[in-house]
């Protein structure tokens, strides 16, 4: 079934299932969820909305070797742009008018902003990590340009929005975030990190297998759905939250063992989600306490590490094969709050090929 995109355009072509965890934690394409929201525990501003004139429009090319990512998305807002979602090592996708993106080509390490889609000659000359940007880039503009069908709503009755069994109870925030809290605020930097669960049929049977082009759509879905809250940040053409995000993918190409499983997880209930979250944490050292405790710490040692502001993980279950595209009780996807209860700590979703838009929608809420 399609659905609406942020501006009421329909996104077509995703499909998989997603599961966030430690910031967020979701199930495929059915719905969305949270990631974060103002700390009013209002719903985001309803899909529909037409605000294309500040979403990302350019494809920032630089030196995948140069580590100049930072550096010029602050070049980017001295510009009077926007910078938006890192989608590889040398690859941002940025709001900027026609004057920001002459300024920017004129400074070192850049080696080329796209408006366009891409053609086979220039993505065959393009360095493997652009190559990937450029695929997603090619896909979010693709699906920009489908006709809206009609509204999309999850089949799924059971509510979306959990607490952590160990954060019942608790309604406020520290003076400041600790480790545990590391996606209390839609604010400034945020690092995503993606995992494409691949099962490995060591204990269910292998049913699911991502193929290059479900990758893409799920990333191109993702990044669509980050970039629409730089923009609801926005305030009068200015950003009020200086939103950014480094988008970070773990799939069966470039990190095989990160992300094997030996659960098939759309064949398993819900509840299961520890079982194939605890593999892929335990697989990055990530052992002590519950999968939530380990997807916790898994967040903030990133959030450390990439000096971003806040973090979070999404778990992304392929559910191409299934006959319903959910898990087997009947959930499509949940979100866990943080240490309050407001941005989502943990996502999970499901989802499937044959309806669209869903991987944007799961972001959007």
């Amino acid at each position: 079934m399609p659905s609406l995109g942020r501006d009421g355009r329909c996104r077509r072509g995703f499909s998989l299932l997603v599961s966030v965890l430690g910031v967020i934690l979701a199930l495929a394409f059915t719905r969305v969820v949270v990631i974060a929201d103002s700390g009013t525990n209002q719903p985001p501003t309803p899909l529909g909305i037409n605000m294309p004139e500040l979403e990302a429009n350019a494809l920032v090319l630089m030196d995948p070797a140069s580590d100049l990512a930072e550096t010029v998305m602050v070049r980017i807002r001295e510009l009077d742009g926007q910078p938006s979602v890192i989608l590889a090592p040398g690859a941002i996708l940025a709001f900027l008018d026609s004057d920001s993106e002459k300024a920017l080509l004129a400074e070192p390490g850049i080696q080329a902003i796209h408006r366009d889609p891409l053609v086979t000659s220039e993505m065959v000359a393009l360095q493997s990590s652009h190559r990937v940007a450029a695929t997603v880039w090619n896909q979010w503009l693709r699906a920009k340009s489908m006709p809206i069908s009609s509204h999309y709503s999850s089949p799924q009755t059971h509510a979306d929005a959990l607490i952590p069994p160990d954060r019942v109870g608790s309604a406020s925030l520290a003076s400041l975030p600790n480790s545990i809290q590391t996606s209390e605020f839609m604010y400034g930097s945020v690092q995503v990190d993606v995992f494409l669960l691949e099962s490995n049929g060591a204990i269910d049977s292998n049913v699911e297998n991502w193929t290059t082009s479900m990758r893409d759509q799920i990333v191109a879905g993702i990044a669509a759905g980050l970039d629409w809250w730089r923009v609801t940040a926005t305030t009068g053409g200015k950003p009020t939250a200086n939103l950014a995000f480094n988008l970070t993918v773990f799939d069966p190409w470039n990190a095989p063992t990160t992300v094997a499983t030996g659960y098939e997880p759309i064949q398993r209930p819900h509840a299961d989600q520890g079982l194939w979250i605890t593999q892929i944490m335990n697989r990055l050292g990530y052992s002590t306490g519950t999968y939530i405790d380990q997807v916790r710490s898994y967040a903030d040692t990133r959030r450390r590490a990439t000096g971003a502001d806040w973090a979070f993980a999404i778990f992304v279950v392929n559910s191409d094969k299934d006959t319903d595209g959910m898990l087997q009780d009947g959930w499509s996807l949940c979100a866990y709050n943080g240490e309050t209860t407001r941005p989502k700590s943990l996502v999970y979703h499901v989802g499937r090929r044959r309806e669209r838009c869903l991987t944007e929608w799961i972001v959007l809420n």
